[in-house]
């Protein structure tokens, strides 16, 4: 797997007593399978995703292309002829953006034998949080576009978004109804935050019914009023087509992007509707 963009300058550490690890796992991100060539190096990184960051905080993977080619329409196979297993994992680790909301920061995550982007939690007292996935175009996955607790499956809301666990489990949008300009919809989760919500066209609905993201189709900040709620209009940066596929991500200020939310159809526009 190549990476296109992955120097030292996106490698962040913010404890030099872990350099060591940091250091491990970013040449991990940077050389992908050639790691594998080392036996003493794959001891230490045994890995079937393009990209794994284990134990590492404080990390950027931004502008690359992971499970595919550069033209984004055929999957890349490992060394030994298998699929990639996963795009992206991040295992108990914090404080990593995948993507961004600057222009050629977003990542093409696609044609993976399983999840596209997965953060966990393996070691109790290690957390992973605060691991912001934004921008991204990401789809054609085997599993779940983003999996929060991967092998749980789709993690489902829950009132006032009170639960932890990876990306303190953060709640996904739900989408209320989308026209091919704009999509309607609301956020759940803790009372008077900030999040950022990231709407995606789609041209298939992943097999679970949500995500994933294909394409980047727009975003906007909302806040939740004293019951963690909060309604939303986000309107289109770019063309949608009716009968497309519309999904959306919410990432608070801390920087924990959630799930993927379910897919709803974008409808023809109504001219009598225009204004909502």
């Amino acid at each position: 797997m190549r990476l296109h963009e992955g120097s030292g300058e996106d490698s962040r550490v913010t404890d030099r007593k872990r350099w060591g690890e940091h250091q491990r796992d970013w040449e991990k991100e940077r050389l992908g399978p050639a790691l594998e060539k080392s036996p003493e190096r794959h001891d230490r990184f045994i890995t079937q995703s393009g990209v794994e960051i284990n134990r590492g905080n404080a990390n950027t993977v931004r502008g690359n292309v992971i499970g595919t080619d550069v033209t984004g329409t055929v999957g890349v196979a490992r060394p030994d002829g298998q699929p990639q297993f996963n795009g992206v994992a991040i295992a108990d680790s914090s404080d990593n953006q995948i993507g961004g909301v600057t222009a050629g920061a977003g990542n093409v995550i696609a044609y993976n034998r399983n999840i596209g982007v997965g953060v966990g939690n393996f070691i109790t007292g290690v957390p992973a949080i605060e691991d912001s996935i934004l921008g991204n175009s990401i789809f054609a996955n085997g599993q779940l576009g983003i999996d929060l607790a991967p092998g749980s499956g789709v993690t489902p809301n829950d009132p006032g978004d009170a639960d932890t666990g990876p990306n303190n489990l953060q709640n996904f949008p739900v989408l209320e109804k989308a026209s091919t300009k704009q999509v309607h919809g609301r956020l759940n989760s803790q009372p008077g935050g900030t999040y950022r919500i990231e709407a995606f066209a789609n041209t298939t609905c992943d097999q679970s019914g949500y995500g994933e993201g294909a394409r980047f189709i727009g975003a906007l900040t909302v806040t939740t009023n004293p019951q963690g709620d909060a309604q939303f209009k986000l309107k289109f940066s770019a063309a949608v087509s009716a009968g497309q596929f519309i999904t959306a991500t919410a990432t608070d200020a801390a920087g924990n992007t959630s799930e993927f939310s379910a897919c709803t159809v974008a409808g023809k526009d109504d001219p009598a509707a225009a204004g909502d």
